[in-house]
């Protein structure tokens, strides 16, 4: 990691164990929702102090999320962080994959929530359009379907207004680095590198995932010592739909 190079991150309570949350693309930076994690993961907070990273304010063009996990890494060593469970969501999910295979000693449980190991051609070409979208400023366009493509049809309508408003909020600045970001998820495979994940894993999907598929979750399962847990009914985001997401992580961990 480049010694200039400074990755955002929150710390939340005091306990004894330790949680990683890494999370996936959005269109800013995720910082000012820190105060909505704590409420979130309150859960946790009688076992668990919480490490929150978001991605760095200010990623060069070619940035990878191979550079991603070891700027991360970086900074978890420099917070002398061990022996951490770590939750990776989405493109969070893929930059988690790498940081436990390179460092095995250090990931002791690993939920991977709504990822893969490989992007499909499919995925790629979505994702493709939303840096397409960002690079030329089409914000609207964007959010839309940003929105469509990770939430149940339900539940978008339902929250349409709100879910855009906080979309909206993103500066001509914050689309250039998504667009930066949405690149590197796109050229994203580590399938070859999955046999050396040793960490006992999670892995969560829903079962109307546009982005990611059963197909991938079953792909990462079948090179690692993992679990898998089917959300029916619900899209790429069943990390914001779905009441029992934490508890039922929470319950895993504390196996």
């Amino acid at each position: 990691m480049n010694t200039d190079i400074k990755v955002p991150y929150a710390k939340i309570g005091t306990r004894s164990k330790t949680l990683v949350l890494l999370p996936g693309l959005f269109t800013r930076s995720l910082m000012s929702f820190v105060p909505a994690i704590t409420e979130q993961y309150k859960l946790f907070l009688d076992e668990y102090t919480i490490y929150f990273f978001d991605r760095i304010e200010n990623p060069p063009q070619g940035y990878t999320l191979f550079d991603i996990a070891d700027d991360t890494l970086s900074a978890i060593e420099q917070l002398k962080i061990t022996e951490a469970c770590v939750l990776g969501v989405s493109a969070g999910g893929m930059v988690a994959q790498i940081i436990a295979s390179k460092r095995p000693d250090l990931v002791k449980k690993l939920v991977l929530a709504s990822t893969t190991s490989r992007v499909s051609h499919l995925t790629k070409k979505i994702i493709s359009e939303w840096a397409t979208l960002a690079k030329s400023g089409e914000l609207q366009k964007l959010n839309q379907s940003f929105a469509q493509n990770v939430y149940t049809p339900d539940f978008y309508k339902k929250y349409e207004e709100a879910i855009l408003a906080n979309l909206n909020q993103s500066t001509p600045q914050d689309l250039m680095h998504f667009s930066i970001y949405a690149d590197a998820v796109s050229n994203f495979d580590f399938t070859d590198q999955l046999n050396s994940i040793k960490a006992k894993t999670l892995i969560i999907h829903g079962n109307l995932d546009k982005l990611f598929s059963k197909t991938d979750s079953e792909l990462i399962a079948s090179k690692t010592q993992v679990a898998i847990l089917e959300f029916e009914n619900y899209a790429h985001a069943v990390y914001d739909e779905a009441p029992d997401f934490l508890p039922k992580i929470f319950d895993w961990l504390q196996q």
